[in-house]
């Protein structure tokens, strides 16, 4: 700070300051720019070094961008910054070229300073300094040549030769191309007709898996969000796009309050009411005729439990049967209160509300479940009669946890509507239907289960009827880490198209924990999720489908629990293409013995063109043979 005393200027320095003046603070000015300078010079060039940088946050860079590299350092002398200036102005204007106008700046400031102990005064220096960058200009113009935007592969080149010399240069024959697409693809026509590029029209997305040649130009948007749900779906051709600014959701109030509910009714209520609230605003978007929204805000949680969209209610049982019962669900509830006391209690209560029920796996539903749903169906006109609107599908050989078939007396349903029994579902490959098949048949008491539900084997329809693989794959987990690794680096199979099935959750635990790193990043336990490797239970796997299905520890299954083998029936008729079947030990008497060696009883039925297993199996395996 300085004031004015006298005539005499006074100067008030914080404690620990320095004033220099003259040609002390020129020199001192022209050694901090020349330091700076060199501690970017051996970046430069095709042989540049990169610099590790280390920050007071300990986050390390790695990079030979000069511009980067002056940005990261912590300078505080202001001849220096001056130079960091310079570079990123290079930067702004031009985009390469950094690190040689931070040394030229270095250099030029030398050369001054060699002016200088010559006694030349500094305007001197500056004047002619302005003249030379004049002539500079007038080299470089005669230097430059025009090019067209047309001229792909000169703009190629040049994209390439910005990348020599970083990280990178290995990939520059992929990068360059792409980098040249990006630009052309945002060039506008100026007021005065000539082509304007505005670089904040492209956006660069980083991804720290795969690699450099994974890089992709996307002529769009890229909005790094998930689906809401994942039974929406992942492509929409031709969208209709929503923009909300407003939550789909119940909002918070704006101060600390409570609601008190005296009764079940109540509570009812209040959470119908702030469904609506949902709801309004989602037939908002649906009456608008979005197919694809994005909300700025918050989005409800609409999960399979009390998803209502366009008249369409999507529920399990038991969320179906609270709600029709209007009873809160007790702390802890037992099997009974279930499977017997709660739909009895839903039943007295339910009124028909649905035009139509369509039950999923209604092989598992107890008889009770299935009549609260029949009393929950409206009933329509249909030949003269009215009946509900039921539809079951399912498979009868699933039967996991239900062992008793249902039947359309026992049901109350008149089967002279429109409830039908849809049975005739399948998308498995053709041979692997027919290997489950062969393997259930071996037993009495299910061939009769086959007979009297399917009336034999022709009365299931296969909608794949593709000629599929089944191979059979022994020994330690190592080999379903080397099979897995080959499915999708060889065959190209992406990871959600792989399904792996193990007898417990303690066995899919410790496949994933045997995974490579390459492995365990691709792979999840339990969940669906996009772009990962579903491992999970026999039990947990009705329902999904895979193209590719690995069934993992066969010979572990106890062979006299019948349950065991419809398990094995369910895991042999997830996958539509391949199918993998694994054993640690093929020659013990077990289930993965029997499917490779077609050790199935002589009194087995064929079907009508008396295939044997052989037939259904590609050329190249044998019963003998071992993958």
């Amino acid at each position: 700070m300085a004031a004015q005393l006298g005539g005499q200027p006074i100067t008030i320095l914080r404690e620990g300051t320095q004033r220099t003046t003259g040609s002390e603070a020129q020199r001192g000015n022209i050694m901090a720019a020349k330091v700076v300078a060199s501690a970017v010079r051996t970046t430069l060039g095709p042989k540049g070094m990169d610099k590790m940088l280390v920050n007071s946050a300990g986050q390390v860079t790695i990079t030979n961008d000069g511009a980067t590299i002056l940005d990261e350092m912590d300078i505080k002398h202001p001849a220096a910054k001056m130079v960091v200036e310079v570079a990123k102005t290079q930067d702004d204007e031009v985009g390469d070229g950094t690190t040689t106008a931070a040394i030229l700046t270095g250099e030029l400031l030398a050369k001054a300073e060699d002016l200088l102990d010559l006694n030349v005064h500094s305007t001197t220096i500056t004047a002619g300094y302005a003249l030379a960058a004049s002539k500079s200009h007038e080299i470089l113009e005669g230097l430059t040549s025009d090019i067209s935007g047309d001229d792909e592969d000169t703009l190629i080149n040049i994209a390439g030769t910005a990348l020599t010399g970083k990280g990178a240069e290995s990939s520059k024959d992929i990068l360059a191309p792409l980098v040249v697409r990006a630009v052309k693809s945002i060039v506008k026509k100026g007021v005065d007709g000539k082509d304007t590029v505005d670089i904040k029209d492209i956006r660069i997305e980083r991804r720290v898996e795969g690699e450099m040649e994974d890089t992709e130009l996307v002529e769009g948007l890229i909005i790094d969000r998930t689906r809401t749900h994942q039974s929406m779906p992942k492509r929409v051709e031709d969208a209709r796009i929503a923009i909300l600014a407003t939550p789909i959701e119940v909002r918070s109030m704006e101060f600390k309050s409570e609601i008190t509910l005296t009764g079940v009714t109540e509570r009812r209520a209040f959470i119908d009411r702030e469904e609506e609230m949902i709801r309004e605003v989602v037939d908002k978007v649906i009456n608008s005729g979005a197919t694809a929204v994005f909300c700025k805000k918050g989005v409800d949680d609409l999960t399979f439990m009390d998803l209502k969209y366009e008249n369409i209610s999507v529920s399990t049982f038991h969320s179906l049967a609270l709600e029709s019962a209007d009873i809160i669900k007790p702390h802890n509830p037992s099997d009974d209160f279930w499977n017997n006391d709660l739909p009895l209690k839903a039943i007295e209560k339910a009124r028909p509300k649905y035009d139509a029920i369509l039950i999923d796996e209604y092989q598992d539903f107890y008889d009770v479940w299935i009549k609260l749903c029949l009393a929950l169906c409206k009933k329509h006109l249909y030949n003269g009669r009215k009946s509900e609107n039921l539809f079951l599908a399912g498979d009868r050989l699933q039967s996991i946890y239900n062992p008793k078939e249902h039947t359309w007396k026992s049901l109350g349903v008149n089967i002279q509507g429109r409830s039908k029994l849809l049975k005739h579902s399948y998308r498995s490959g053709k041979s692997h239907i027919e290997l489950a098949l062969d393997f259930l048949m071996s037993d009495r008491t299910l061939k009769n289960e086959i007979e009297k539900f399917y009336e034999g084997r022709d009365g299931i329809d296969n909608e794949g009827g593709l000629d599929n693989e089944i191979e059979f794959l022994d020994g330690r987990y190592d080999n379903i880490n080397t099979l897995l690794h080959k499915l999708m680096l060889e065959f190209g199979y992406k990871p959600e198209e792989i399904l792996i099935l193990t007898p417990t959750t303690n066995g899919a635990n410790k496949l994933f924990n045997q995974f490579d790193d390459f492995l365990k990043s691709n792979s999840i336990v339990k969940k669906v999720v996009d772009n990962k490797i579903m491992i999970t239970t026999y039990h947990s796997s009705k329902g999904l489908e895979s193209k590719v299905c690995i069934l993992v520890n066969v010979d572990n299954f106890d062979k006299n629990v019948t349950v065991n083998k419809k398990l094995v029936y369910v895991g042999i008729t997830r996958a539509s293409e391949r199918l993998y079947i694994h054993a640690f030990n093929f020659e013990n008497e077990s289930f993965a013995r029997q499917l490779k060696y077609k050790e199935f009883e002589e009194t087995q039925e064929k079907d009508k063109k008396n295939r044997s297993l052989t037939d259904y199996l590609p050329s190249f395996i044998s019963p003998s043979s071992s993958v």
